[in-house]
């Protein structure tokens, strides 16, 4: 990995693992030895996939529009602030 590499998802600046759209792999290292069309993800967000791909029987593709959407959500979504009152 060259230092110019972000997860196609959070975009962090870590090592990155190859997550295999073309098949579908529930398995984290067979899905990273794989070849075919992919993206490259952290640990976190890879993990985050291959869970949701177990726990769902998603395809790789779904897994990973789903963590995106996520991603997305947590990003847009309103936080609501409660002003707290100083006890005298």
């Amino acid at each position: 990995m060259n230092g110019d590499q972000r997860c196609a998802v959070c975009q962090r600046q870590v090592p990155l693992r190859w997550h295999c759209t073309s098949e579908d792999h529930l398995d984290r290292a067979v899905c990273s030895r794989a070849g075919g069309t992919g993206v490259w993800l952290c640990a976190t967000c890879e993990e985050a996939a291959h869970r949701h791909m177990r726990l769902t029987g998603a395809s790789a593709d779904e897994a990973l529009a789903e963590v995106l959407d996520r991603l997305a959500r947590l990003l847009t979504q309103r936080r609501t602030y409660r002003r707290h009152r100083k006890e005298a």
